[in-house]
């Protein structure tokens, strides 16, 4: 006793079309959730505290390689928002010990707010209308030999190597905190 099924036939799929996107353009489909104030307020509530942060008990070397990679894990998300407050007060260390930059960054902040403040109207120079994005690149042409002159590039790169010197060797040396189990059970 056999049975056959007969599975021949033409299947039509329809057609989809391709889309040609530039890579711009696919970055517009990105939503943020939530505002700049919910992301701040979420970071604040996350703060560990500086004396948690900084306990010279908790720091040793890491046994291994292994326990190294872990313990920099837990330890980068553990303490996100403590390092970025690092990385901020290097960054104001940085330009307030630099009065060109300084400078630079108050022209560059000052232009950018004039043209944003005389946004609906219009400049006029020589008989023709000047639109507010070439304020805006008349602000930036002026800003960037300041920026450059006063040293912004030096200035952002040595935060950065700090802040990243810093992060690394507490993420490295400092004990990981010791998270529950969700999985645990008590009998």
């Amino acid at each position: 006793m056999s049975t056959s099924i007969d599975v021949s036939g033409e299947i039509d799929a329809p057609l989809i079309p391709e889309k040609k996107e530039s890579i711009m353009a696919s970055w517009s489909n990105i939503a943020l959730t939530g505002n700049v104030r919910d992301v701040l307020n979420a970071q604040r509530e996350k703060i560990r505290p500086w004396s948690e942060f900084a306990e010279q008990k908790e720091f040793f070397a890491p046994a291994g390689l292994q326990e190294w990679t872990k313990r920099a894990i837990k330890n980068v998300s553990h303490y996100q928002s403590n390092y970025i407050i690092v990385f901020l007060v290097l960054m104001t260390y940085c330009v307030l010990t630099s009065p060109l930059l300084l400078i630079a960054l108050a022209v560059s902040g000052i232009g950018s707010y004039t043209v944003s403040k005389h946004e609906g109207q219009n400049l006029q120079i020589a008989g023709k209308d000047v639109p507010s994005k070439y304020r805006y690149a008349l602000v930036g042409v002026v800003s960037a030999p300041l920026l450059f002159i006063a040293g912004a590039g030096a200035a952002l790169f040595w935060t950065l190597g700090a802040t990243a010197t810093i992060i690394g060797g507490h993420a490295s040396f400092r004990k990981a905190p010791e998270t529950p189990d969700p999985f645990a059970q008590e009998v």
